[in-house]
């Protein structure tokens, strides 16, 4: 028999939630994930609020982007500051849609077939689905956001 701490592999599954990103926590084991869910979420929301991605708040990026050499390697969530700087209106979807795009950009090395699909789901909420191809396999994972409550 298989003792829970042994699947304790891959990275800890970040979701998005509500209010934010949130993890399960089990009889005190953390539940993992072996595919790309997390690191898409880390891409999409973990940046810094303040970085738009751009030049003008370069200074303001993850500090572990100034050691990496490689632009499409650098993680800049553009994602967040589109949903904190914009509101949720259908013509910002499509913006929503290629930031989520140049926020995975890191990982064209790995995947193919990479697209990026938002939509209101409700007032002031939405839904970002990311689709590929990883090892032959279609996945996908979809986040929902409260676009609202991240706007500032």
């Amino acid at each position: 028999m298989s003792s829970p701490i042994n699947e304790q592999a891959g990275d800890i599954y970040i979701f998005q939630t509500n209010d934010d990103g949130d993890i399960n926590v089990n009889d005190g084991i953390t539940q993992m994930t072996c595919g790309y869910e997390s690191a898409i979420y880390l891409s999409l929301f973990g940046g810094n609020d303040d970085d738009a991605g751009d030049e003008s708040t370069s200074h303001l990026q993850y500090w572990g982007n100034f050691a990496e050499t490689d632009p499409q390697k650098k993680l800049r969530s553009e994602t967040q500051n589109i949903i904190a700087s914009l509101p949720s209106t259908s013509s910002n979807l499509r913006l929503l849609e290629e930031a989520n795009l140049r926020d995975l950009a890191w990982m064209s090395d790995s995947v193919s077939n990479l697209t990026s699909d938002a939509r209101i789901t409700s007032p002031d909420f939405c839904e970002i689905t990311i689709t590929y191809e990883a090892e032959g396999q279609k996945e996908s994972s979809t986040y929902s956001v409260n676009w609202e409550a991240m706007r500032r």
